[in-house]
């Protein structure tokens, strides 16, 4: 039995949440690679790499893996702690001949993965989780779904930053692109 974490979506789907390692790079190899806004920058291994203030993580669905992200501690400029997240989709979800229903699945399991990530998150230090992206797709998501906000001075990659334990929607006029 592989070790993990299983939970429990809104709609009672159930998701596994497991420590990333070797066993999974080929996998990480073949989404980066697929990927057109991580092929060129970032490598497989960062998917899978485990150290002090950087975990990885591969969240799955009853159909298999849906995405690998990493949570790595941003230093503490201010008494608030945040963290920044990286995320990484199998690169079929960029193929328009993709299944709809898995691409809907890697959405829901977005969904599900950060509200429990959230609810973690708000019983501890942290107050706010921060990425940057180029993919408009994803920016439009956080923003709508997951009440991540854009921080103004960006151009093409965008800084998005979510506040832990605030409810109110970010607006999405503030998302260009």
């Amino acid at each position: 039995m592989m070790r993990g974490h299983i939970f429990l979506g809104e709609n009672g789907q159930q998701y596994k949440l497991r420590p990333a390692t070797q066993e999974h790079l080929a996998l990480a190899e073949r989404w980066t690679q697929a990927d057109p806004f991580h092929r060129a920058s970032t490598p497989a291994a960062f998917w899978i790499d485990q150290r002090a203030g950087a975990q990885s993580y591969l969240l799955e669905d009853g159909d298999g893996p849906l995405f690998f992200f990493k949570v790595t501690e941003l230093p503490q400029a201010t008494q608030q702690a945040a963290i920044e997240l990286h995320i990484q989709f199998d690169g079929q979800n960029y193929d328009t001949k993709n299944c709809r229903m898995r691409k809907l699945g890697t959405l829901r399991g977005l969904l599900h993965g950060f509200a429990w990530l959230e609810k973690r998150l708000s019983e501890s230090s942290i107050h706010a989780v921060y990425f940057t992206s180029r993919n408009p797709a994803l920016i439009r998501f956080c923003c709508e779904r997951l009440k991540f906000e854009v921080i103004e001075g960006w151009t093409e990659e965008k800084l998005l930053r979510r506040r832990i334990g605030v409810e109110r929607p970010a607006k999405l006029e503030q998302v260009r692109g």
